[in-house]
Parts: C-alpha cells; sequence; structure tokens
C-alpha cells in the first residue's frame, strides 16, 4: 500500500491543489457577503458601500472581494478540468499498480 501512495502522491496533490485553486474565488467572495451580512452592510457588484467594522471603512476590500465571483467563472471551469485531469491520471496509477501486483 505504501508503494501505491508512492505512486499517487503527486497526481493527487496536484488534484487537490487545482480544486482548491478553482473553487478559492468563489469563497472569497461568499466570505465578503458574510462579512457584509454579519456587519450588516450592503454588498453588491454595482459600486462600493461603506462598512464600517471597528472604526474602519472596509467597503472597497468587501467590493473587491465580492468581485471574485465573476473571477470564479473561469477558475472553476479551468480548475476543475485540470483536476478531473489529474483525477483520471490517479485512477491509471491504482490501475497500473493493482496490473503490476498479478
Amino acid at each position: 500500500m505504501k508503494d501505491l501512495w508512492q505512486r499517487i502522491r503527486r497526481p493527487f496533490g496536484n488534484m487537490v491543489g487545482w480544486a482548491f485553486a478553482a473553487v478559492f474565488p468563489l469563497l472569497l467572495a461568499v466570505t465578503a457577503g458574510a462579512i457584509a451580512r454579519l456587519n450588516g452592510c450592503t454588498l453588491n457588484e454595482g459600486n462600493v458601500h461603506p462598512c464600517v467594522v471597528c472604526g474602519t471603512d472596509i467597503g472597497e476590500t468587501l467590493y473587491s472581494m465580492g468581485m471574485m465571483a465573476w473571477f470564479s467563472l473561469i477558475t472553476l471551469p479551468v480548475g476543475g478540468a485540470a483536476a478531473a485531469a489529474y483525477a483520471v491520471a490517479c485512477v491509471v496509477e491504482v490501475a497500473l499498480w493493482a496490473m503490476g501486483r498479478r
């Protein structure tokens, strides 16, 4: 089993990395929405709204984070395809490992 893990460690790590990179912009947008909602602020893509938290206006930062949802329109398909390719690579490695054990 250790030999199998050695074979799929790199493709598996790449698959997880691509999946995280694909989802990260969407996570930023959701986090911005949650922060705005918890502080009673308005967040939309039309313009920047003031949002004072602990005496600091973070409206511009929340707006930038919220706009990352548009970037996820690119990262989700590209990262998903890359993660799927690495998943196939993992399956192929497992199949080759299983055939070699016979």
